[in-house]
Order: structure tokens, then sequence, then C-alpha cells
């Protein structure tokens, strides 16, 4: 692991020292060749930042991101049982100052929704549809759209404001409820279950419904062996091997028992935000899944110069942050070869640093999972606020959460 990590942080080194040469040769020119990513979250937002650092002159990006804000939902299941950090969970996006991150004329973003493809009939060039009616023609296109979720998985929020409210009002709920059922026993589900019964004890029964033998299924089972005694500690009730179908705050169960409970949460899976691109690229979506299929570098099978990562792919890969991250290096190198009038070479591998996870039990307990055959458990001091900081500085905003709070 520590091999890796080092490896890891000596490439940033030397990319921070290209970058700072890159700089001063780069000129975007007056019509500069264009890469398009859509989505602005951890796979596009890197890939932008990575293709201005090193495009050639005469070519530059331009991001589309349909919210001026990024949801921070690693922080969600926190937020919705603890008040006083809300503002903290959106990073602002539309102020940011890019004359020190990127080459002047490298990057520009653009704050609207894609809403398909197109191809002009004279010329071939190709264009994405924005939901102003602009097109933005491209030469290659990156999908890094994610996937869409339950909430406290996500927020479908149009400003920060209303997701701040939203987290409220969750908040309020829970206090006034006495029975809470939880359905998915995924990170999302075992963390908002471990929170409320910190936080409240014996006054809410929370009941968590997994249709899995373990918990975090996903992970290697030793995850689920250092999380389920907290739980039980904790109080929540596990129930396994059932798969409850949600009726409001009815829950029924395939032997014929309903229960009724004063609040439900469902925190099962999502799908794939590939929507706009379904009439264009019908050959490429799995239509079981929605997910976009790739190749092992990336590109479309009949389209090499368009790319997808992330939650939006059909890739058998953690559907993590993480790789995402890790995924926006292939691409970068690989539509820089094309560029170059080479073929793409780079390919995704996924490693097991891609699927490490801190899972949160409580305020005060967590599991460390590298992405190997063994977890750990933690303890610690309680933290209410999960380190919002460090994400607004991936996202290259100042934190200041109570300013950007309206």
């Amino acid at each position: 692991m520590y091999a890796a990590m080092a490896k890891y942080y000596a490439k940033m080194a030397r990319d921070k020292f290209w970058y700072s040469v890159h700089r001063w040769s780069y000129s975007a020119g007056e019509n500069p060749r264009k890469v398009v990513i859509v989505g602005g979250s951890y796979g596009g937002y890197s890939v932008a930042k990575r293709l201005a650092n090193s495009l050639p002159s005469g070519y530059a990006v331009t991001l589309i991101e349909k919210h001026k804000h990024h949801n921070h939902t690693f922080v969600f299941p926190r937020y919705s049982v603890f008040d006083g950090n809300e503002t903290s969970a959106f990073v602002p996006l539309e102020d940011r100052d890019y004359s020190a991150i990127v080459p002047p004329g490298s990057m520009e973003v653009t704050f609207q929704e894609c809403v398909g493809i197109g191809t002009d009939g004279e010329t071939g060039q190709r264009y994405v549809i924005l939901n102003n009616g602009k097109q933005v023609t491209f030469d290659y296109l990156v999908i890094a759209t994610g996937a869409r979720k339950f909430f406290p998985a996500d927020l479908d929020n149009e400003t920060a404001q209303e997701g701040v409210e939203k987290l409220k009002n969750v908040q309020s709920s829970i206090k006034n409820a006495k029975n809470i059922a939880i359905v998915g026993a995924g990170a999302v589900g075992v963390e908002l279950a471990t929170d409320i019964k910190y936080k409240y004890g014996d006054e809410k029964n929370v009941t968590l419904y997994n249709s899995r033998s373990k918990l975090l299924p996903r992970f290697h089972e030793s995850v689920h062996e250092a999380a389920e005694p907290v739980c039980k500690e904790l109080g929540v009730r596990l129930h396994y091997n059932v798969r409850p179908k949600v009726s409001g705050n009815t829950i029924s169960l395939p032997d014929g028992t309903v229960e009724e409970f004063d609040l439900v949460f469902p925190c099962v899976g999502g799908s794939a935000s590939s929507q706009p691109f379904q009439k264009a690229l019908t050959e490429s979506i799995n239509p079981k899944t929605g997910g976009i299929t790739v190749k092992p570098t990336l590109q479309l099978e009949n389209d090499p110069k368009i790319f997808a990562l992330g939650d939006v792919t059909d890739l058998d890969a953690p559907k993590m942050a993480r790789a995402c991250i890790l995924q926006s290096e292939v691409v970068t190198n690989n539509i820089l070869s094309l560029i170059g009038g080479q073929d793409a070479v780079s390919k995704y591998v996924p490693t097991y640093i891609d699927g490490a996870l801190h899972l949160t039990l409580g305020l005060n307990k967590s599991v460390l999972h590298l992405g190997s055959d063994s977890s750990k458990l933690q303890e610690h001091k309680e933290d209410y606020t999960m380190q919002p900081q460090k994400t607004w500085q991936f996202f290259d905003a100042q934190f200041d959460p109570v300013k950007n709070s309206t």
C-alpha cells in the first residue's frame, strides 16, 4: 500500500512540474479544437484539469456541469442526523478562480445541462446539445455524468440552499420519528443507521434490511466482520437475506409480514445517468443497467473519440470517487495520444486502492478497508464534520461554508 501511495504522490509532483512548464508554452489560439467533458464531479473535473494542463496549443477544454455546486455526498448520512454543518455539504463551483490552476484560455466551464448529442448533416461536425438550446461542438467527448441515487446517497437539488433545507428537514423528521427503517446495507445505509443510534440511543428503533447475508456485500467480508458487532452494540436491528417492498412508510416482507414505520429510507443502489446519450449512443448502452459500455481504454467500442468514466459506465470496477480520479488519468493519456497521432494504449485496471473504504460507525468508530483482504476497526475522537474542507480543496473552492450558504 505504502509503495503505491509513494508512487502516486511522486507522479503528482512530476505532473505539477510539467504543468508549470506547459503554462508558459501553451496558447489556445482564436478557434481551438475542443475536448468537451460532460459532468464536473470527481472524474470529470479531474480530466478537465489534467487536459487543460497538458493539451497542445490549439486545443482547449469545455467542461459542462448542470449544477453550480457540488454535492459532497459522503457527508449526507452524517448531516442528515447531526445539525450545524449543512452548508459545508455543498461546494460552490461558480466563482472559482482558474488563473492559478490552468493556463489562460485552456478551460471554460459552462453551467448547463446536456440533453443530447447531434451531428451537422453538411460538415459532419458533432456537438452536444444543452438545455438552453446551445450547441457545443467537440472533437473529443468525455462523459462523466455519474449515477442517480436515492437520498441520502445523493440529492437532486437545484441550489445549495435547497440542499441545506432538505438536510434540515430530514434531521427534523428523524428527531420526531420513533421507528425508522433503512432498506439497503451498503455504506450509506450502515452509516445512517449507526449515526441515528449513536445520537438517539434507545429513543429510536432502527431496523436495517439487507438483501444479502453480509453488510456491505460489495466489499471483502472483513468489512462486515468489523462493522456488524458495532451495529449490534449500538442497537441496530439487522435483517439479512430479505428484499422488502416499500410503500410509503410500510414495509412488506416476502413471508407476508407487514411492518409500519414512522420513517423509511431507501438506500439501494442507483442507475447510470446516461439518459442524454440514449438516442445517439444506443449501441453502447447496456439496456439492463443503463451503463455505457467502454473498452479498457475507456473509449466506446465503436467510437474511439468518445470516452466515459466513473459511475455512468458499465465497468466492473468500484463505483467510488477514488476510482473515478484514477480513471481520469487513463482518459487524459489516451486523448493526448490520439491528438498526437498515436494509438490509445493506456488501460484502466482496477487496483485495491480504487476500492479503499472509510466507513463511519457513529461519531467515534470507523472501519478502514484498503481494498485488500483485511479491514481495521478504529476508535477516535468524535467527528461531527468529516473534514469537508478537503473536498472543497479538491474542487478548488475556498472553504467558507457560511458565505456560500445562500
